[in-house]
């Protein structure tokens, strides 16, 4: 008889640690739910901001620019990797000739040849 009565009130008292469990799960469930909400406005926010940017008369108006710019930078970035490549190439060829056999210098290389660098 005494062992009912402490698995019951054993019970009880896992019952009410597991409903403080269950309420505290839900009341996190509801505030992550808030937040999903705040993120999804102010993504949308976002968005519209970007959509107006992008169709005001200053965006198509210096489209030409933004092009003529990158136009440019990939112009400049294939003069300045040869520039480099001569300038390694030459510093290479003033290292000794052990330390240009040497495993690090070959590792060098092939990172440079597999990046291109």
């Amino acid at each position: 008889m005494e062992k009912q009565q402490s698995k019951s009130q054993l019970n009880m008292k896992d019952s009410g640690e597991y409903e403080f469990k269950i309420s505290s799960l839900e009341l996190n469930i509801k505030q992550l739910e808030n937040k999903r909400i705040q993120v999804e406005q102010n993504v949308k926010k976002y968005q519209a901001e970007l959509y107006s940017v992008y169709t005001s008369r200053s965006w198509r108006y210096t489209a030409l620019l933004r092009k003529m710019w990158r136009l440019l930078c990939q112009i400049f970035s294939v003069f300045y990797r040869s520039f480099l490549r001569k300038l390694i190439k030459s510093l290479y060829l003033l290292l000794p000739v052990q330390v240009r056999n040497s495993n690090f210098i070959e590792n060098l290389k092939n990172y440079i040849k597999d990046n291109e660098i």
